[in-house]
C-alpha cells in the first residue's frame, strides 16, 4: 500500500472477493498499491441513490483542481485551487464537519465568534450529570452565564470543541427544565446577580432578559422535566395575573397557537418558564419592544429551538404568525406519536416562549441561521431615543411627530414619522426608515467636502472627482488603496467582504435631533433692503412656498441625511470633512466591541433657516459634529431635489478657523443659529467644549464671507471652559443686537452685537477691559453650576421690559457626569437691566416644598411683589436637603408666562434606562394668567428621563407637548391654555 509520499510493507495489502453469502477469500499482494486518503464524491445530478451519478475525486499532490463549485470559494484564485488549498479544505472538513455533531459544533463556533463582548453566555449539555455550578448542584448546566470576553469566552469555545458527546439518549425536556431552574435562582451567584458566579451583594438586575438556545441533532427521548408543575399541560391552563411598575398587566390566555391537548411536552416546559414570574422578589422591568412578539415584562425564559437535519410537519412561519393573528389555528400533533411530532414540539416550545426556531440540513445554513438567532436576541434589547420634531405648531389632520431612535446592540438608527390624532393622542406610524428604501450604493446622492470645495463622495482619480488624497489616506490607514476604496463603498451602503455586516444603513442617532424644514414664512420682509427685506416675499412665493418638505438628521454612520418628510425616502446625504479617520473604524468587523468601541461621528445638532447671502435668499442648513469632532458645516438646501456638490457652502474644522489656540473650536453640542445683524447675516454658535485652548468664545461667521468675515468674541480667559449655544435678541426692526450664552464655569455672558461693524462687537460687561459675566451661577455651598444648555429669552413688563434670561444648570457631557456628585443645580430667571449681578442675594428664592405621589409643589412660584427689589429668581433642585444630581440640560420653553422643561436625574442602576426626572412648569414673571397652570402641576415625576422635545402643538385651548423619553417612548402630555389668553403666546428667540 502506498500513501502520499510514503510506502508501506507490500504484504499488508489484501485483495478480497466474496465467494457466497457467508464466505470471503482474501489474497495478499506482493505489489505496492496506491491509496489516497483525501477522497470525495461529487453528485452530478439524478438519483442520489445511484452510485453511477457520482464522480470520485482523489486529492493528489502536484495537481490543481477546478469545477465542483470551486468558483464560490474565497481561498482559491478564480475557482482554481492548488493541492495545498485543496488538502487544507479536506482537513477542515474532516476536523469540523464529517459528522452532524462536528458540523453543529462548527456552526455554533462560527456564529458565536461573530458576537461581541457585551452579552453573557453560559453552556449546557444533556446527560452531563450533577455537578456544582456557582455553588449549587445542577444538571445540564456546565457553566453559568458570564461576560463573553477574556477567559470566559475562551472557556466557552474550549467546552464547545472538546467536550465529549454522550450516547445516553436525548432528554431535552429535562435539559430545558434545568435551564429554567438555573434562571430561577435567587442567590447572588445566579444569573440575576450583578456579577454572576461571584458572591456580590449588589442589588440583582431586574431588567435582564434570559434566553435558552436548545440545539439538537435528534429527537427528544427519555428524561422528563424534574419540576412536577412543568410536566402538566401548562399551555392549556390560564395563567395568573402579572403586574409591572408602570401599570402593566398581563394574564396568559390558553388560546392557539399556544394551547394543545398534550401534557409533559417540551412546549409545556417552555411555557412554564415563560408565563410564570421567575423572580417574584424583583421588580418586573424586563424591556419590551413594541415591534416584538414577546410581551413579557417579568423575569422569564425565552426558548429558541435549533435542529440540524431534523424536520417536522408544522409550518414555522404560520406558527409564529398565529401569535398575532387569531385567525390562524395550529393543531399540534402528539409528540409521543412520532419523531416528526417531536420536532414540531421543539417548534411549539419556541412559539410558547416567543422565541424562534429553525432546522438546517447543512452546516453552512446551520451557522447562518444560528447567527440570525443571535441577532434576533440582541435585537430584542430595548432601544433608546434621542429627540423629536414636529411639522406644525398647530394640531391638524396632517400633524406629524418625527421620532429619532437608536439601538446600542448593533448601533443602528431609526427615524419614524408618527401621526397625531385629532384628539392629540399618538396615532399610527406613517413611515419608518426601517422600511423606507434607500437607493443602491452606486446611485445614492452623497456629497462631501475635500478641503477645497464640495465634491461627490467618491474615490475619484483626482481630487476634483471626489475625496482628497488626505481623505483617502484616512480611509486607508495602513492598508492598501483597494481596501480604502472598499471602505468608501461600504459607507455608501454596499456589502463588502471583510467589512462589517449591518442590518440597517442608518446609523445610531444619539445626540442629534431631527429638524423639519417646511414652508413657513418668516417676517423677514420687514427687514431693511440691505438685509434682503425687499426680496423676501418674492423668494418665498417662487422658491419656498411649494417646495418639498424635508426632515434632516445627523447620524453616527458618518452622514447628515435628508429624508422626504412625507415618505421617508432619502433625498441625499452629506459626509462632513472632519470624519474620515473614524469611517475606517466604523466599517471594521469588530465595531462596537471592547477592541473597537462605538464612536460618535456626526452627532451634533442642526439648524435650518432662511438667510440673505450675497444678494440672494437661500435656505441654509448648518450642522455640527457634536461629540464626533470639532467641526461645523453649512449647506444650501433651498432646493433639496437638486442638491449637489455645488451647494456645499463651507465645512470647517478647528484647524480652519484662526490659528491661535484661544479661538479654536471644541465639540459643539448646542444648536447654532442664523440671524440678521447690522453687519449682515451671521451664523452664531458657542465654541463648545474640549477646545485646544480650553477657553469660551462666541463665533459670528459672516455668511457672505465665512473665513474673512468671521468675528470671534472671547468670554474671559479661564481655561477648561467652553461656551454653550447662544440665544439671540432682536431689536424692534428685526436685527440681532444681543446674545446670551452660558459656560462650564457657571458664567452667563451677555454680548453686545448691535454695532454696524463686527469689529465693535464685544462682551456687554467689563471692568478695565476685563470681560465680566452678567451673572455667575453657584449653588448654596458656593459650588460652580455649569451652564450647558441654550437659554430662553423673554421680556419683563414689571421691570420696564427688561430682558429676562431663563436657564438651568447642570452638565451631562462626559462619563463623570453619570454620578450625582455633590453640587445642587438650579433654574434661574435673570433680568438684564443694564448692569451685571453680584450674586444670589439679588434674586428671590423659590423652593420645593413637597414631593408627594409624583407631584411637586414649588413655594413662591406665583409671587410677583419681589420684582421691586430683586433682579430675578432661582429654584434649587433639592428637597429635604437631599442632593440627587438633578440637572437641566435642555432649553426651556416659554409659553403663556410659563416655563416648561424636563430635568434629569442620573442613576447608577443599569435597569434605570438612563435615569428619571421631572417635567417642570414654573411661572416666569407672574403678572399674567395668575392662578392658571397649563399642566396642572409645578412638577410631575417621570420614571424615564425626557430627553427630547421640540415645542408645543396647539389646538384651540388645548396645548400638546410631544416628548421622547430615554426608552424611546413617545408621549404627548396635554394641557390647557389660559381662558383669557390673547395675542402672542410667548416671546421666543429669533429663528
Amino acid at each position: 500500500m502506498k500513501v502520499e509520499n510514503g510506502n508501506y510493507n507490500t504484504n499488508n495489502w489484501l485483495s478480497c472477493t466474496e465467494n457466497n453469502a457467508t464466505s470471503v477469500t482474501c489474497t495478499a499482494s506482493a505489489d505496492s498499491e496506491t491509496f489516497w486518503p483525501a477522497r470525495y464524491y461529487w453528485h452530478d445530478g439524478g438519483s442520489e441513490w445511484d452510485r453511477d451519478n457520482y464522480t470520485k475525486t482523489d486529492i493528489r499532490s502536484g495537481s490543481d483542481y477546478s469545477g465542483h463549485d470551486r468558483s464560490k470559494r474565497s481561498d482559491c484564485d478564480n475557482g482554481i485551487c492548488t493541492y495545498a488549498q485543496e488538502i487544507q479544505n479536506f482537513a477542515n472538513w474532516y476536523t469540523y464537519y464529517r459528522s452532524r455533531t462536528l458540523a453543529a459544533r462548527a456552526g455554533i463556533g462560527r456564529a458565536f465568534a461573530e458576537q461581541g463582548e457585551d452579552i453573557r453566555v453560559g453552556f449546557g449539555a444533556i446527560n452531563k450529570g450533577d455537578a456544582d455550578v456557582d455553588g449549587i448542584n445542577a444538571r445540564t448546566i456546565v457553566s453559568g452565564v458570564r461576560d463573553f470576553s477574556g477567559t470566559s469566552r475562551e472557556s466557552f469555545f474550549s467546552e464547545l470543541y472538546t467536550r465529549g458527546v454522550s450516547t445516553s439518549g436525548t432528554p431535552l425536556r429535562r435539559a430545558l427544565d434545568d435551564a429554567g431552574q438555573y434562571f430561577s435562582r435567587t442567590d447572588n451567584k445566579g444569573p440575576w446577580g450583578a456579577d454572576p458566579g461571584v458572591e456580590d451583594t449588589t442589588a440583582h438586575l431586574a431588567c435582564r432578559a434570559s434566553y435558552t438556545i436548545l440545539m439538537t441533532d435528534g429527537y427528544w427521548s427519555d428524561g422528563q422535566a424534574s419540576t412536577a408543575d412543568a410536566r402538566a399541560n401548562v399551555d392549556n391552563a390560564t395563567g395568573t395575573q402579572i403586574t409591572g411598575p408602570d401599570g402593566q398587566s398581563y394574564t396568559y390566555s390558553a388560546v392557539s397557537p399556544f394551547t394543545d391537548a398534550h401534557s409533559n411536552t417540551l412546549a409545556d416546559v417552555a411555557m412554564y418558564y415563560w408565563k410564570n414570574d421567575l423572580r417574584t422578589d424583583l421588580v418586573n422591568q424586563v424591556p419590551v419592544k413594541d415591534d416584538n412578539i414577546n410581551p413579557a415584562f417579568w423575569q422569564h425564559m425565552v426558548t429558541f429551538g435549533v435542529g440540524l437535519g431534523v424536520t417536522g410537519s408544522i409550518d414555522k412561519e404560520a406558527a409564529f404568525d398565529a401569535i398575532n393573528d387569531s385567525g390562524i389555528t395550529i393543531a399540534w400533533p402528539d409528540p409521543s406519536n412520532s419523531n416528526s411530532a417531536k420536532v414540531d414540539d421543539l417548534l411549539h416550545a419556541a412559539v410558547n416562549s416567543r422565541g424562534g426556531f429553525f432546522s438546517a440540513a447543512d452546516p453552512q445554513k446551520f451557522s447562518s441561521e444560528l447567527s440570525n438567532v443571535l441577532e434576533n436576541i440582541l435585537g430584542r434589547s430595548d432601544g433608546a431615543a434621542s429627540s423629536v420634531a414636529t411639522n406644525s405648531t398647530r394640531l391638524g389632520t396632517d400633524t406629524v411627530v418625527y421620532q429619532a431612535l437608536f439601538n446600542s446592540t448593533d448601533w443602528s438608527g431609526e427615524l419614524k414619522a408618527v401621526n397625531l390624532n385629532s384628539d392629540g393622542t399618538v396615532g399610527t406610524e406613517k413611515w419608518s426608515t426601517d422600511t423606507a428604501s434607500f437607493a443602491s450604493a452606486a446611485t445614492r446622492d452623497i456629497y462631501t467636502h475635500n478641503g477645497s470645495s464640495g465634491v461627490p463622495f467618491a474615490w475619484g482619480a483626482t481630487a476634483a472627482d471626489g475625496i482628497s488624497d488626505a481623505q483617502k489616506a484616512d480611509l486607508t490607514g495602513a492598508d492598501t488603496a483597494v481596501e480604502g476604496a472598499n471602505r468608501l463603498l461600504w459607507v455608501r451602503g454596499a456589502e463588502v467582504a471583510g467589512l462589517r455586516d449591518r442590518q440597517s444603513l442608518l446609523g445610531d442617532i444619539v445626540n442629534s435631533s431631527p429638524v423639519f424644514a417646511g414652508r413657513k414664512k418668516q417676517n423677514f420682509h420687514l427687514l431693511s433692503d440691505a438685509l434682503g427685506g425687499h426680496k423676501y416675499t418674492d423668494y418665498y412665493n417662487t422658491s419656498k412656498k411649494n417646495r418639498r418638505e424635508v426632515l434632516y438628521v445627523n447620524a453616527n454612520d458618518g452622514m447628515l441625511h435628508a429624508f422626504d418628510a412625507a415618505t421617508g425616502e432619502e433625498l441625499f446625504a452629506y459626509v462632513p470633512a472632519g470624519v474620515y479617520e473614524k469611517l475606517r473604524k466604523l466599517s471594521a468587523t469588530d465595531y462596537g466591541e471592547s477592541s473597537n468601541s462605538h464612536t460618535y461621528i456626526v452627532d451634533g445638532p442642526l439648524f435650518v433657516g432662511d438667510a440673505y447671502i450675497n444678494g440672494s435668499w437661500k435656505n441654509v442648513l448648518v450642522g455640527t459634529l457634536g461629540a464626533g469632532g470639532k467641526g461645523i458645516f453649512a449647506l444650501d438646501v433651498t432646493n433639496p431635489d437638486s442638491f449637489d456638490e455645488n451647494d456645499v457652502l463651507f465645512d470647517f474644522t478647528d484647524e480652519d478657523l484662526y490659528s491661535g489656540d484661544l479661538a479654536k473650536l471644541g465639540n459643539i453640542t448646542n444648536e447654532p443659529i442664523i440671524g440678521p445683524t447690522n453687519s449682515g447675516w451671521r451664523l452664531f454658535f458657542g465654541n463648545g467644549y474640549n477646545s485646544t485652548g480650553g477657553n469660551a468664545h462666541l463665533f459670528a461667521v459672516s455668511l457672505d464671507n465665512p473665513i474673512g468675515g468671521t468675528k470671534v468674541i472671547s468670554a474671559g480667559s479661564a481655561s477648561e471652559n467652553g461656551l454653550s449655544g447662544p440665544a439671540l435678541l432682536p431689536s424692534g426692526t428685526g436685527e440681532v443686537v444681543s446674545a446670551y450664552a452660558g459656560d462650564l464655569l457657571g458664567n452667563l455672558w451677555a454680548f453686545d452685537i448691535s454695532a454696524g461693524s463686527s469689529d465693535n462687537w464685544d462682551v456687554a460687561y467689563s471692568t478695565a477691559d476685563v470681560p465680566e459675566p452678567l451673572f455667575t451661577a453657584v449653588d448654596p455651598n458656593n459650588k460652580v453650576q455649569p451652564i450647558t444648555s441654550i437659554p430662553t429669552l423673554g421680556l419683563n413688563s414689571e421691570m420696564n421690559n427688561a430682558v429676562m434670561v431663563y436657564f438651568g444648570t447642570g452638565s451631562y457631557l462626559s462619563s463623570t457626569d453619570n454620578s450625582a456628585g455633590d453640587t445642587i443645580n438650579s433654574f434661574y430667571a435673570i433680568a438684564d437691566t443694564g448692569t451685571n449681578l453680584t450674586g444670589r442675594g439679588q434674586l428671590f428664592a423659590k423652593t420645593i416644598s413637597s414631593e408627594t405621589d409624583g407631584r411637586r409643589v414649588v413655594d413662591g412660584n406665583a409671587a410677583t411683589a419681589w420684582w421691586t427689589d430683586k433682579k430675578g429668581w432661582y429654584l434649587d433642585f433639592t428637597f429635604n436637603s437631599s442632593v440627587t444630581g438633578e440637572r437641566i440640560i435642555s432649553k426651556p420653553l416659554l409659553i403663556y408666562d410659563r416655563l416648561l422643561f424636563p430635568t434629569l436625574i442620573t442613576s447608577s442602576d443599569p435597569c434605570a434606562f438612563g435615569g428619571s426626572g421631572w417635567l417642570m412648569e414654573l411661572v416666569a414673571v407672574g403678572n399674567k394668567y395668575q392662578g392658571h397652570s397649563i399642566f396642572g402641576e409645578d412638577g410631575e415625576e417621570v420614571d424615564y428621563a425626557v430627553i427630547g422635545y421640540s415645542g408645543t402643538v396647539q389646538d384651540g385651548d388645548k396645548i400638546l407637548l410631544p416628548t421622547n423619553n430615554i426608552k424611546g417612548e413617545l408621549n404627548v402630555p396635554e394641557g390647557d391654555a389660559p381662558v383669557d389668553a390673547t395675542g402672542r403666546m410667548s416671546w421666543r428667540q429669533l429663528r
